[in-house]
């Protein structure tokens, strides 16, 4: 590792957007919802529009290398004005690199067709996650609609532009990855199987389901990871009430975290790699990473929301560039100091990195 930061605008060469926190599926391990249940009070219903990237630096917009349009609490599909603003994108940067990530369950097949043509000919590409077939999607992607997924997978696939499908693979649909192969192949689609994450630890080789409520906040049923036997892990107990959090449950960082100096090792290549990213939130502040960013008004990390408490601080306009905004003492002091634990007040390191990026066990 280096021992200094390179957040410089012009090393910046991928960018992770959340344009919208609004979405039409009630997904069980999103943050948007509670276990899929009642929405949680962090969601606004805002989205970027095409105003908010034309206030982005110049310098930014064409060294970019990939844009990331994927939510953390909504669906890209959902901003209004996603078209217009990949448009934009690629005529500041022909050469940039776009991916949607998607359930793919909202707009029509006019829209999706429109969209499809103007990736055709480029590596842009939408990655629509689809975790099983009609009878399945369904239940994790809940309240996402089959015959409107497919159609709008189609029409955005007859184009010719790249098109990938991501798969979790569950209890309830494992059996269907032979059948989701031969269809990607039939249609030139590229698959990608993903481990899902969301399942509690094991206790005495037991693992908890993930459980599934309604918008009432009323459990209807759960789901269980796949491949059990093969892994040699059991059922563990069914509890309707696992996974609801309690009101200041989500604590993720003040509890476990020693005032004294530790040996976390936080590996931060955002930071202290050749090139760094960038994480644009819906509110359209800008942040290293999603983690941190995710983090706005979601958990009790009192270190995080006190850092964060000017959030306009952090959002571009025509008075403040990106590259004020990365010479701020955030990013030049604050973030480099709290991953090697020389903040100037306790706890002296970021928990938030030592949680999702460093050794903390």
């Amino acid at each position: 590792m280096t021992t200094t930061p390179t957040f410089d605008i012009s090393k910046i060469k991928d960018v992770h957007v959340e344009l919208t926190d609004k979405c039409n599926a009630e997904c069980p391990c999103c943050v948007r919802r509670i276990s899929g249940g009642k929405l949680r009070p962090i969601i606004q219903n805002i989205e970027l529009g095409l105003d908010y990237f034309k206030l982005l630096d110049e310098e930014l917009l064409k060294n970019v290398e990939y844009w990331m349009l994927c939510g953390v609490k909504g669906d890209p599909i959902a901003c209004t004005e996603l078209f217009e603003i990949c448009e934009f994108l690629l005529e500041k940067n022909p050469n940039t690199y776009i991916s949607v990530r998607t359930n793919g369950g909202f707009r029509n097949v006019e829209w999706w067709k429109k969209l499809g043509n103007l990736f055709v000919g480029t590596e842009c590409e939408v990655m629509f996650g689809i975790d099983g077939l009609e009878d399945t999607n369904h239940l994790y992607r809940k309240n996402v609609k089959w015959n409107k997924l497919w159609d709008n997978l189609m029409a955005y696939n007859s184009t010719g532009a790249k098109t990938c499908w991501q798969f979790l693979p569950f209890e309830h649909n494992e059996h269907q990855q032979e059948e989701i192969e031969k269809i990607c192949k039939q249609y030139n689609i590229l698959l990608f199987v993903q481990e899902p994450f969301g399942f509690g630890p094991l206790e005495d080789n037991k693992t908890p389901p993930i459980n599934v409520y309604n918008r009432d906040g009323e459990y209807i049923y759960n789901i269980w990871p796949a491949k059990l036997k093969e892994r040699g892990i059991l059922k563990g107990e069914l509890d309707p009430a696992y996974g609801i959090p309690e009101p200041g449950e989500i604590d993720q960082s003040q509890n476990w975290i020693n005032n004294e100096k530790g040996d976390f090792d936080i590996k931060c290549d955002i930071v202290y790699g050749p090139t760094a990213d960038l994480y644009i939130d819906s509110s359209g502040a800008l942040f290293p990473c999603c983690f941190i960013g995710a983090s706005i008004g979601y958990d009790d990390d009192k270190q995080i929301q006190n850092l964060f408490k000017n959030l306009d601080e952090f959002v571009p306009s025509e008075t403040n560039t990106v590259k004020n905004i990365l010479s701020n003492k955030f990013f030049t002091d604050t973030l480099p100091k709290g991953i090697t634990g020389d903040l100037d007040t306790k706890p002296v390191y970021l928990g938030k990195c030592i949680e999702q990026c460093g050794n903390c066990y």
